[in-house]
């Protein structure tokens, strides 16, 4: 049975005016990504630039790209603003660690871990942009794992096969840099994204209650309308299994608090994902301990 919330609880017309795009904005701003990452490639190669100066162009590319790939949908007035906001504490840090990776560039692990980490948090914020259940936030656990097979199996054959083909020329090296980029970015995301997109979006109308006020009572008992489960909860517990202890941390108190005035369920998975991060984060202080004493010897 639907029952209409009390006019005390009636949501921000203004907070969900507008509607949902089409898919057509994910692939423009995947198409848009490879662009940027073509044109730097090209600029590289125009400038001869080596490795220790190339960076001077891929950071203001990165740049560019993070902000068509995230600030762009945020103002975007067809989405509702629920749903937008939804998003920011996601788009952020994913924007900001894929910067960070660029400017401190390293074939190492730690940096492949922060590149599979930026992924998935890119990939939650697009699945509550896109006004998804919280639910359909967990395909973004398959993102690290779509990412490292393609990490490890595809280069090499791509390099091979576009140098049979092309040679040693600078087209050869632009395409494999949008290709790679298509490989190693834009498919890991683009998939899950795809299988969540099957999910039945939420009612903004709803989303948009505010919190303190989401609990009607009715007559001398209380009824309270229950929201779901908690998307922060969630994203905790995904970017714990992922690697992400800090956030999976952080997004599991906060998760935690907003369970607390919401009644929302997901408090289980908040733990969840507090105790893989505290454990991940755990494992790192051990692991650099062990490398500091070592090296001592």
């Amino acid at each position: 049975m639907t029952m209409a919330l009390p006019n005390h609880v009636q949501p921000d017309v203004q907070a969900v005016a507008g509607e949902i795009p089409m898919p057509l904005l994910g692939l423009t701003i995947a198409w848009t990504w490879l662009v940027v990452a073509g044109v730097s490639s090209l600029c590289i190669q125009w400038l001869r630039l080596d490795i220790y100066t190339m960076w001077h162009v891929r950071v203001p590319a990165a740049a560019l790209g993070v902000v068509i790939a995230t600030a762009f949908p945020l103002f975007l007035v067809r989405i509702p603003w629920v749903f937008r906001k939804r998003a920011l504490p996601f788009f952020i840090p994913a924007g900001i660690m894929w910067v960070g990776l660029t400017i401190f560039d390293a074939s190492t692990w730690i940096n492949q871990i922060g590149v599979a980490i930026t992924l998935v948090l890119y990939g939650i914020g697009w699945v509550r942009l896109r006004g998804r259940p919280p639910v359909a936030v967990l395909v973004t656990a398959a993102v690290p794992i779509l990412w490292g097979l393609m990490y490890y199996f595809s280069p090499g054959v791509l390099w091979n096969v576009l140098h049979s083909i092309l040679g040693d020329t600078v087209l050869r090296s632009v395409i494999y840099s949008m290709a790679w980029v298509a490989i190693l970015q834009v498919l890991p995301v683009g998939v899950p994204l795809l299988i969540a997109g099957f999910a039945k979006p939420m009612d903004p109308a709803v989303e948009a209650v505010p919190r303190a006020t989401y609990e009607a009572r009715l007559d001398s008992g209380s009824l309270v309308v229950s929201r779901g489960t908690n998307g922060l909860a969630i994203a905790s517990m995904v970017l714990g299994l992922v690697g992400g202890s800090v956030l999976a941390v952080v997004f599991g108190h906060v998760a935690r608090s907003q369970i607390r005035s919401t009644r929302e369920d997901g408090d289980g998975l908040a733990v969840a994902g507090l105790v893989l991060g505290y454990l991940g984060l755990a494992a790192s202080l051990a692991a650099v301990l062990f490398i500091f004493f070592s090296n001592m010897r």
